[in-house]
């Protein structure tokens, strides 16, 4: 498997989707508008939301290609909070973003989408870690969250 894993697969079909959204939206307007936001604050929801995942996407692109360059698990850094820090990025705060700015609730459906297209494809991705890794990316799998560290909010808490 490339360094992009299932990044590719994932994004083109997620794309198409959003764009379909996006379409109907605009076609039927009315019917998929967002109520109860104004403009203003629906903006600045998807401004704060599209920078968290480009701060959470950057980081993980970077420790990655590091990692991926040194022939190494990544383990650190956002990779310590949740495996897969890139598309947790896109799922949770860049396309939840972007659903903001099409001021459309059937936009919001797209993570939805991704997420279950994630975890269909992701098991190819976690194949060929475990394949490459063995133990150690085994006991970090069973140690690290899949897309969000709430275990990790859950645990400091109690």
């Amino acid at each position: 498997m490339s360094r992009l894993g299932i990044g590719p697969l994932l994004a083109s079909l997620s794309i198409c989707y959003f764009l379909t959204t996006v379409a109907l939206s605009l076609s039927y307007q009315p019917v998929f508008h967002l109520f109860g936001l104004s403009d203003t604050l629906r903006i600045g929801i998807a401004t704060g939301f599209i920078s968290l995942g480009i701060a959470l996407y950057v980081a993980g692109v970077h420790a990655m290609l590091r990692a991926y360059r040194d022939n190494r698990l990544c383990t650190t850094g956002v990779f310590a909070l949740c495996r897969h820090p890139i598309y947790a990025a896109w799922i949770c705060f860049l396309v939840p973003g972007m659903a903001f700015f099409t001021n459309s609730w059937l936009s919001f459906t797209t993570p939805l989408v991704m997420y279950v297209l994630f975890r269909m494809l992701i098991r190819k991705e976690d194949r060929s870690l475990r394949e490459r890794f063995g133990a150690e990316y085994l006991h970090y799998r069973k140690k690290t969250p899949e897309l969000l560290p709430l275990g990790r909010v859950k645990k400091a808490k109690g």
